[in-house]
């Protein structure tokens, strides 16, 4: 404010140093003297006319200036407000995103531990599962397996009936009875029964 009125000050000066410049009449030689000693009321007029035409200047000019002044400072310091609140907001929001990001890792993390801990339940699960499978497997080829060495024995002894019976009877050069037949077989099947144990 205070440059604004030593520039007004100065516009003022030079525009009355014009008005006295241009108020006087070429010098005569004989005028000299008179000119040298300025005119007392003429100096005084000039100095009233420079006087209003401050006024006029400070109403017309310095006051709308000065209006206009204030009103541009009040818009700065609008922006400012505004830069300073949009600031703020920005760093909120850059302090919300921070901790929605670090919450989005955390649930991250979260969702990647419990499909691990579901992968992990659901391979043994799946290890349980097969592991009993393979049990029942085993234990059905073991059943299968103790069937058909059931009827292979059973094969085999009515194999060895048919050829002892043969046997006995080409022996004996008679046919075996039936409770003959018995006593032949069973001391047979002992004494084969016996061999195996050995």
């Amino acid at each position: 404010m205070k440059k604004h009125m030593k520039r007004l000050l100065k516009c003022s000066l030079f525009l009355f140093g014009v008005l006295f410049l241009t108020g006087c009449s070429p010098i005569d030689g004989n005028q000299i003297i008179e000119k040298l000693f300025p005119n007392v009321w003429a100096m005084l007029i000039q100095f009233l006319a420079f006087v209003v035409l401050v006024v006029i200047m400070i109403l017309f000019l310095y006051k709308p200036i000065k209006k206009l002044l204030n009103k541009r400072r009040e818009m700065l310091d609008k922006e400012v407000d505004d830069i300073h609140k949009n600031r703020q907001i920005a760093e909120e929001n850059a302090i919300k995103s921070e901790q929605n990001i670090i919450d989005s890792k955390e649930t991250a993390k979260q969702i990647i531990s419990d499909a691990k801990d579901k992968g992990n339940k659901s391979k043994d699960d799946i290890i349980d599962k097969a592991n009993k499978e393979a049990k029942q497997i085993i234990e059905k080829a073991k059943e299968d397996a103790k069937k058909v060495k059931q009827e292979a024995e059973k094969d085999i002894n009515d194999a060895i009936v048919d050829t002892a019976l043969l046997a006995s009877e080409k022996v004996l050069k008679r046919e075996v009875n039936k409770s003959d037949n018995e006593d032949i077989i069973n001391d047979f099947v002992n004494s084969l029964n016996d061999i195996k144990k050995d």
